[in-house]
Order: structure tokens, then sequence, then C-alpha cells
């Protein structure tokens, strides 16, 4: 998914990265550099940290594409919609 934004990126698409849940797996980190990132935060789970995307950034940016990773996680409590393909639905 990283690798084809970065070849649309390089055809001129306008490609930006929303929300990647790396798992802190350096192999993931290592393929973000050179693409834009829309700024998140850090949630609160009862699982752990949640990182939380900043969709109205998104849809405010307009871009072309948009990078969305692990779209069945479930949102923090207190997020607009409870779930990530909630905020998937309001992008498209």
């Amino acid at each position: 998914m990283l690798q084809e934004a970065h070849q649309l990126a390089a055809l001129g698409r306008d490609v930006v990265v929303g929300i990647i849940d790396d798992h802190g797996r350096k192999d993931i980190q290592g393929l973000v550099p050179g693409l834009e990132t829309i700024g998140h935060r850090q949630g609160d789970l009862p699982g752990g940290p949640d990182p939380v995307w900043d969709v109205d950034a998104v849809v405010s940016r307009h871009p072309d594409i948009v990078v969305v990773d692990d779209i069945a996680h479930s949102n923090s409590p207190g997020s607009r919609v409870a779930h990530r393909w909630q905020d998937i639905e309001l992008l498209l």
C-alpha cells in the first residue's frame, strides 16, 4: 500500500497518508518518509495507545488519494464515529 502510494506520488498524484498503524515495525515506518502525512495524535484505548487521525484535516486538504490502514479498527472513546471504516465513509 505504501509502496504504491510512493509510485502514485511519483506520477504526480496528490497522495497523503491519513493513518498507518505500524505497530512499531521498522519496515513499515521506513516506507512513510517522502509521503505527506496528515497530523495525528495518540488516543487511549484499554489495550494501550491508539493512533487517532484528523479526518477533518484530510477533508479540508482534499487530496486525490488517502492511505488509510486497518479499516476494521475501533476508534478511541469520544471520537466522532465508532470505527475507522466510518471515517472513510466521511471521506468518500
